[in-house]
């Protein structure tokens, strides 16, 4: 923090450095205070930052909560949720913690992790009007938002470990509200269980070796509550760090006394808590190598663990190793769920048609798992060409993520599902209109496809969809009003999607209206930027500028394009201009309007060309 917030400050940051290191923590707390009250939220921050550098766990807290408030003053959010999390590590009990935590996810559009936080501030402090305020804030967003993206919801490691350690009843429990005061139970047993341990200072007996192995086992039903039924993955990391820990100290305890029963139950629970810690490191940290070392752990105590085998080839992308776990999991007679959810992670690992059959498989084991019939359903398509098949595939995915007719009067669904399903069947309608429209060639069925997919509200496909309706209605001819309002949207959505901001560029250089040329001109000189190396900017850019008969600047875009790709030099737009002949006007008044961006654009692509930059994923 020193190097990221050194800062002139108005007025020194502390004028007693020769106090003790509280006494300094305290001025420095004061001053960034006045700071804060003056609005002044960098310089307080940077006071809080030297103050957490001498300050003891007594204060650290309160300066966690202030830095919190300053980054979230400056609308840094992630910083600002960073900041919360160390707070409440440092007092998890603390209303404060939760209320900054809460307000950070608000800020970065996670409201129902932010309903949970401040739910759990209002158990802390029952009767705060401001914390009842925020919570019904953060539930009326929760409620009106659809575009939340539940993507990380799409992984096999869910399917490898929720539906299979956390029991239904659990899960009833959670969907009727009982879930807190389960929490609270099984904390208010560890508590208990931990001033019994402070009270024996006598060597564990077996049936104090039992005690520790059900001591695990709380940590792990606690952790798995938090994880799933609460959204508090903070919370559940450390209640799985905590079971491990209990049992890494019984094994180290016992040594060669252990009993191979005590020892079996003692592995078993490790490598649950593992596996479950692993998943929680890779789909909420992005901590892939810490979630490997844990997978790794799991399966050197146990060569045959076929669960941590899967995760770590998928994690990996291993195929070898995620087959050696389906074997093992076939001889052991494993749930039809996992060696599904395994064969689904080999066809994502596997390139061409080889992956068909895997995915056939995954959708044969498990048919009510719409992932899988869409992914199928994809491949079958950009893989075989196989349109009736992709469609059936589609349409079947749809079919599981619609409310079934039989579901029992008053049976309630699983939290977060409804945003689970939206995600996937904007998904299923976007690949079905694009199947509509390049393989059946029917227009009509693509729009309203595109359009489905729209509804639901997603915004991890949002845009492509934008995108895709925006190119159907601009080679309709008599649409391109409306075509340019979704090539638009769709830059919202994707700022960076050059293929969008392309279209765009050309639509609007068709336009007799001096403002829109104007604008197509900055289009297509804004998808330069983004991409430098990608030709097919280059070559709309050139096509626009001549267009607008800037020959010369043309002329050096189509050198510059021809220097990128020789083949460029039989194309005909690109001959005609290169073989012009520019005369300036008869004034002498010759402005050239896009010198200055063109060089940047070319310093750019020779920048992004030393560092092996390529072209963007959405260019056709």
């Amino acid at each position: 923090y020193r190097l990221r917030y050194s800062v002139s400050l108005n007025r020194p940051l502390c004028t007693a450095m020769t106090k003790t290191d509280t006494d300094v923590s305290t001025a420095l707390q004061q001053q960034g205070n006045a700071y804060f009250g003056e609005g002044k939220y960098k310089e307080a921050s940077v006071c809080y930052t030297y103050a957490l550098q001498q300050a003891n766990s007594e204060i650290a807290a309160a300066l966690y909560s202030n830095r919190s408030a300053c980054f979230l003053m400056m609308g840094q959010f992630a910083e600002s949720l960073k900041d919360a999390d160390q707070c409440i590590l440092v007092k998890p009990k603390w209303v404060k913690s939760h209320y900054r935590r809460g307000m950070a996810l608000m800020g970065l559009g996670k409201h129902e992790a932010a309903v949970t936080s401040f739910e759990f501030a209002c158990r802390l402090d029952s009767g705060n009007k401001e914390l009842e305020t925020r919570l019904a804030e953060a539930k009326a967003k929760l409620k009106d938002d659809k575009n939340e993206d539940k993507a990380k919801n799409l992984s096999p490691w869910v399917a490898l470990l929720h539906d299979k350690v956390v029991p239904a009843a659990e899960k009833a429990a959670a969907w009727e509200g009982n879930i807190l005061l389960e929490v609270q139970s099984l904390e208010e047993q560890l508590a208990n269980s931990s001033d019994d341990d402070d009270n024996n200072n006598q060597t564990p007996s077996s049936s104090s070796s039992r005690s520790v192995t059900e001591t695990a086992s709380l940590y792990y039903r606690l952790a798995m509550l938090k994880e799933y039924h609460l959204n508090d993955w903070l919370g559940a990391e450390k209640d799985y760090v905590s079971a491990l820990a209990t049992l890494q100290q019984q094994q180290e305890e016992e040594d060669k006394t252990e009993t191979e029963e005590t020892k079996e139950k003692r592995l078993s629970i490790a490598a649950a808590c593992g596996i479950s810690l692993a998943s929680l490191l890779e789909r909420h940290r992005g901590d892939n190598e810490a979630a490997k070392c844990h997978l790794q752990t799991v399966i050197d105590n146990n060569k045959q663990d076929y669960r941590a085998k899967i995760l770590l080839g998928d994690l990996t992308q291993d195929a070898s190793l995620v087959r050696s776990g389906v074997s093992l999991c076939t001889e052991q007679g494993g749930s039809d769920s996992i060696a599904a959810a395994a064969n689904f992670s080999l066809g994502r690992l596997t390139d061409d048609e080889e992956a068909i059959p895997y995915l056939e498989k995954a959708v044969d084991l498990d048919k009510n798992q719409p992932l899988y019939s869409l992914t199928l359903g994809y491949a079958l398509w950009t893989k075989n060409k196989d349109k009736e098949r992709a469609k059936e595939c589609f349409t079947t995915a749809l079919s599981q993520l619609s409310p079934s007719a039989d579901n029992k009067e008053g049976e309630k669904e699983e939290p977060n599902n409804n945003h689970h399903n939206n995600t996937l069947k904007a998904e299923c309608w976007l690949h079905l209109g694009v199947l509509y429209s390049e393989g059946f060639n029917d227009m009509g069925c693509a729009e309203s496809a595109f359009r489905s997919s729209l509804q639901c509200g997603s915004s991890s496909t949002a845009g492509t969809a934008y995108f895709q309706l925006g190119c159907l209605l601009d080679r309709k001819g008599d649409a391109s009003s409306e075509a340019e309002q979704n090539y638009r949207k769709a830059l919202v959505q994707q700022p960076t999607m050059t293929a969008a901001r392309l279209n765009l560029a050309h639509l609007l250089a068709k336009s007799q209206c001096d403002d829109d040329k104007t604008q197509a001109l900055k289009e297509a000189m804004q998808a330069v930027k983004y991409e430098p190396t990608n030709p097919k900017g280059w070559l709309t850019f050139g096509t626009v500028l001549a267009g607008q008969d800037k020959v010369v600047e043309a002329q050096r875009v189509f050198q510059k394009l021809i220097g990128m790709e020789d083949a460029y030099a039989k194309h005909p737009l690109v001959q005609s201009v290169l073989a012009m002949q520019f005369t300036p006007p008869e004034d002498g008044n010759y402005e050239d309007d896009g010198k200055d961006d063109l060089e940047e654009a070319e310093e750019r692509a020779t920048a992004e060309k030393a560092a092996g930059g390529g072209c963007c994923h959405h260019c056709h």
